[in-house]
């Protein structure tokens, strides 16, 4: 496995988006994660703890445990922030308790125009 290191596309503020993860080995096999647990964290300032990050996620249910397969769903509530870049990033922590980071980059929150949603 390598680290990923990617800015992912601009998501207006308070807009949902789902993020697949496939973990694969170095040798093209997929990696099963049963057991895993999985963090996306995404922080205004890339050294803030993370008790003050604008976005965190964790992650114990798989699509495809076996298959190395699961999904990072962020909703309207954990999108809804002070638009600007964000510093991001994905790891994981393995059945083993070891932890591996498996993504980071920036994340661009926009301004939007509609701020209604009922």
């Amino acid at each position: 496995m390598s680290i990923i290191l990617t800015d992912l596309q601009p998501l207006y503020r308070g807009d949902s988006r789902d993020y697949n993860i496939n973990v694969i080995k170095s040798n093209g096999v997929p990696e099963p994660i049963t057991g895993w647990k999985f963090y996306f964290t995404a922080k205004l300032n890339y050294h803030d703890d993370d008790e003050n990050a604008a976005i965190k996620k964790d992650i114990t249910s798989h699509i495809d445990s076996e298959g190395g397969k699961t999904i990072i769903a962020l909703t309207h509530d954990d999108t809804d922030i002070e638009p600007g870049i964000y510093w991001y990033d994905i790891q994981a922590k393995r059945a083993d308790g070891s932890i591996i980071t498996l993504a980071r980059g920036k994340l661009e929150i926009t301004l939007d125009i509609t701020r209604r949603v009922d």
